[in-house]
C-alpha cells in the first residue's frame, strides 16, 4: 500500500474514532436526557413489548441510537 493510501486510512480511522467519542459516547446520552427519551422508550417497551422481546438487546440499543440520532439531526435542519 502506498504511503498516501496509508495516510488516508489512518486519517479516516482517526476521524471515525473521534466521531464515535463525541457522538456515540457523549452527545447521544446528553440528547437522550435533554429530550427525555427514556420515558418515550419505556412507553414503547410497554405498548409493544410483544415485538420488542423478539428483538435482540444489542439491536434494540442500536435502533434507539438511530432514533435519537435522527431526532438530533432533524432538529438541526
Amino acid at each position: 500500500m502506498s504511503a498516501t493510501l496509508e495516510q488516508m486510512l489512518l486519517a479516516c480511522q482517526f476521524q471515525s474514532e473521534m466521531s464515535k467519542r463525541v457522538f456515540d459516547d457523549k452527545l447521544m446520552y446528553y440528547a437522550a436526557q435533554r429530550e427525555k427519551f427514556d420515558p418515550f422508550f419505556k412507553t414503547i417497551d410497554k405498548r409493544y413489548g410483544h415485538v420488542v422481546e423478539n428483538i435482540r438487546p444489542e439491536y434494540w440499543r442500536l435502533l434507539k441510537g438511530e432514533f435519537i440520532a435522527a431526532r438530533i439531526f432533524q432538529k438541526m435542519v
